[in-house]
């Protein structure tokens, strides 16, 4: 049970990180499409 709950809490870490890197390759050039998706997040 505990060693499934730390490979599971392994994998997110995993994704998250993954997660992070492709947002750091792909910069957001362009804050007109940034705020149209954080509209979108809030609303």
């Amino acid at each position: 049970m505990l060693i499934e709950i730390l490979l599971g809490t392994l994998v997110l870490i995993e994704l998250m990180n993954t997660l992070l890197r492709v947002i750091k390759l792909f910069p957001p050039n362009e804050p007109p499409l940034d705020d149209e998706i954080r509209r979108r997040m809030y609303s």
